[in-house]
């Protein structure tokens, strides 16, 4: 669509233009690698950057129209058009662009810190029940008619391109009705600056997000700023925050709801039956008796504000009955998991100190057993928090266990500090990670695992048992953890599922002891980071989407830092003296007590395995009920690798060190990767047979090939098919290469996901 630069001038606000004003626009947009000609290019100021800085790249794309915050002395052929807020102008312009559809449709806006997404939810439900063409834009997708679409990765609110994009949709769509979570982020930034609002929705305001607003007063007044742009609004009289906001939001059309004090919506006579609640709804002088299909006092506070909100658009109690009664909470909302455990686990997306606070308390009433809480506290927002949470789950949890929740570039041992204060501070003590875990009465144990897929190992495998009640809090729906800027691939139900159904005669040995002196670094180098994670997280992770149930990794330089960070299901061995791969293998087999295969691998060049190759090469072992598997590839620069030697029928003869091979030998592209498989009985026969090498005094795992060729035992060679899923890091130009190949991976399993 083609549109001119004035009309949309009008929508800017105060404005001065500098350059051609007679010009048309045919797109809108604040990325400059969506500009393509004659696009309005919005140089919006963002947290980590500044839409100013890529002025260049839009013109280079296209780019006839510049919004800009700074003065401009020269335009040319550019029109540059100087506002004094490029947000509101964005927002405000997006509306304009897309006919501003929001006053075409009644808006329901629900705000608040907790149950934003359960609320907005059940108001959905019951709008289309009723009857009503409604759409949903929420934390977990965006609904319009029949389609769904993802919202983005820690999104809640879109931006307001892409918000009125969806508003304008439901209008084409004959929706008359749309239902949209607003966070305090979305307020501040003015994403939903440009959206008409007729009825706005507060379930609570609780301590979040100081660490953007500066304090809580700031946060409760960004909602607040919201709320007085609303026609109607609806208020929790319960909420600690009530009377402030009734009393900054005179003259405002407002409506009340409670479970504890008389309101224009009172719950009263609520009980809990085995599979839902039941309460009854006063509404002026009538009564209406409600029954549903969840548990949990902020469950029914959520119920009530869509109650509430349903009634001021005389909704029929005859539909909120029908869908109070029948509808799930959304995805990781108290979902309960099962996959054959006999212990509960309960996935939620609690990440705030009263969200936690309210699930383990729901939780600790319900569980015969222990309870049993995983969770963490984000990277680069509101730290005071930390110490809250950690105290909290320390009073109410029998067993808290810390961990990642998108660390982003702090480091996860730092953010450990503030939770384990908290923790202390309520009398609880650290637990001893690997030993039993036996509770006396009232005491209280909390641990510190950084890698969450470990703690949730750590959790499923260890410590819980029947009637316990596991809960893992924090991300909830969520599909990816931020590590620095990185996003990856992630799912809480996912991970459990796989620690549940690992294969607890599986073991893996990853060799991780070395020191890696050419890194010219004092971090061992299987903890240098590939965007933004330690390499060993990566080659962890992928043994256990393999269903390996035991993994040996064996430790030696700076093994303390190591242990760290490797600590939860993971089993060590100690390898003080750096005596080469055969001795670590021998230190990491002492710990093996049964199963028939072992894996053996190394820490530092493992992390682009993928899960299904391993258990390719698991499975090709065992076919050919092998004593010895080993892995090869391709490369066309094999230089410092073992060469793969055959006969003229492809026999294997040999594994040869570059060092000791002829010139012939060199040009042979097969080399060895590193990845063995081992019949354990075998292994633990023939591995004394390995001699120390007269040269550098070590022993190489790599000899147990020839053994095995000498003694005519079954070897099997399984080359890989996709070379890029090995790469060994030595320098820093290798880790570099490592760091541009993991984000490509990444980002192509996130947008393919």
């Amino acid at each position: 669509m083609n549109k001119s630069l004035e009309k949309i001038l009008p929508k800017l606000d105060t404005y001065k233009i500098i350059g051609p004003k007679e010009t048309s626009v045919r797109g809108i947009t604040f990325d400059s690698r969506k500009v393509k000609k004659d696009f309005a290019f919005f140089a919006v100021k963002g947290a980590r950057f500044d839409g100013h800085n890529f002025i260049p790249q839009a013109i280079k794309n296209g780019a006839s129209v510049i919004i800009t915050e700074r003065k401009v002395k020269t335009a040319g052929k550019i029109t540059y058009v100087r506002v004094k807020d490029n947000r509101l102008a964005l927002a405000r312009t997006a509306s304009y662009w897309y006919g501003n559809p929001s006053k075409k449709l009644t808006v329901i806006g629900v705000t608040g810190t907790d149950g934003k997404t359960t609320t907005a939810n059940f108001i959905y439900e019951i709008l289309k029940t009723s009857g009503k063409k409604v759409g949903l834009i929420s934390t977990v997708k965006a609904v319009i008619g029949r389609k769904s679409y993802e919202t983005g990765l820690h999104v809640t609110s879109p931006d307001p391109i892409t918000l009125n994009k969806f508003l304008d949709e439901m209008v084409n769509k004959d929706l008359n009705h749309a239902v949209i979570e607003v966070t305090s982020h979305a307020i501040d930034q003015k994403r939903v600056e440009g959206v008409s609002f007729d009825i706005g929705v507060l379930t609570n305001i609780t301590h979040e997000h100081t660490d953007y607003h500066g304090s809580f007063k700031e946060y409760r007044d960004v909602k607040i700023s919201f709320l007085r742009k609303c026609k109607k609004v609806v208020l929790n009289k319960d909420d600690s925050s009530f009377k402030y906001v009734a009393q900054k939001l005179k003259g405002v059309d407002i409506c009340t709801y409670s479970l504890l004090k008389k309101a224009d919506f009172q719950a009263k006579n609520a009980k809990e039956m085995k599979d839902g609640s039941s309460f009854t709804v006063s509404e002026n002088l009538s009564s209406q008796k409600i029954e549903t299909n969840f548990l949990g006092e902020y469950n029914l506070a959520n119920a009530m504000a869509a109650i509430s909100t349903s009634r001021l658009l005389k909704v029929p109690y005859s539909s909120i009955r029908k869908v109070l009664r029948s509808i799930k909470l959304p995805p990781g909302r108290l979902e309960k998991l099962e996959f054959g455990q006999d212990f509960e686990i309960i996935v939620d997306f609690a990440h705030t100190p009263n969200a936690l606070e309210s699930t383990l308390k729901y939780l600790k009433k319900k569980s015969k057993g222990k309870l049993i809480s995983v969770f963490g506290c984000a990277g680069e927002r509101d730290k005071k928090k930390r110490y809250m949470m950690g105290k909290i789950s320390a009073k109410l949890a029998d067993i808290s266990v810390f961990t990642a929740e998108d660390p982003r570039s702090e480091d996860i041992q730092e953010i450990f500090v503030q939770m384990v204060k908290g923790a202390q501070d309520a009398g609880a003590k650290e637990g001893d990670i690997g030993g039993e875990i036996i509770l006396k009465r009232e005491e209280h144990v909390f641990m510190k695992i950084p890698e969450r897929f470990e703690a949730i190992f750590y959790a499923v495998q260890k410590l819980a048992k029947p009637e316990d009640v596991l809960v893992i809090c924090g991300k909830g729906h969520e599909k990816s953890m931020a590590y620095n800027s990185t996003e990856h691939p992630w799912s809480d139900k996912e991970a459990i599922k796989m620690a549940i159904q690992a294969d607890r005669s599986q073991t893996a040995i990853v060799l991780a002891a070395g020191e890696g002196t050419r890194m010219k670094s004092g971090v061992p180098k299987i903890l240098r980071k590939i965007a933004g994670r330690p390499m060993i997280a990566y080659t962890l992770q992928n043994l256990r989407e393999a269903r390996i149930g035991n993994i040996v990794v064996v430790i030696g330089y700076k093994k303390r830092d190591v242990k760290d960070f490797l600590r939860g299901a993971t089993t060590f061995a100690t390898q003080d003296k750096p005596l080469g791969t055969g001795h670590a293998t021998k230190r990491g087999l002492a710990k093996v007590k049964y199963g028939k295969e072992v894996l053996v691998l190394n820490g530092d060049d493992s992390f682009f395995y993928k899960p299904e190759t391993i258990n390719k090469v698991l499975s090709s072992h065992k076919t050919k009920d092998a004593k010895v598997t080993f892995v090869t590839l391709i490369r066309q620069d094999p230089e410092g690798l073992g060469r793969i030697v055959r006969d003229k029928k492809g026999n294997l003869l040999a594994i040869v060190e570059e060092k000791d091979a002829t010139d012939t030998q060199r040009k042979i592209k097969e080399v060895n990767d590193g990845l063995y498989v081992f019949n354990r009985v075998w292994l633990e026969k023939n591995l004394p047979k390995v001699q120390k090498s007269h040269v550098s005094g070590e022993y190489y795992l790599v000899d147990l090939i020839e053994i095995a060729l000498g003694q005519k035992d079954e070897v099997n060679v399984y080359r890989l098919k996709d070379s890029s899923e090995w790469l060994g890091v030595n320098t820093q130009e290798h880790l570099r290469q490592a760091e541009q190949r993991m984000n490509k991976n990444l980002n192509s399993i996130l947008e393919n996901d």
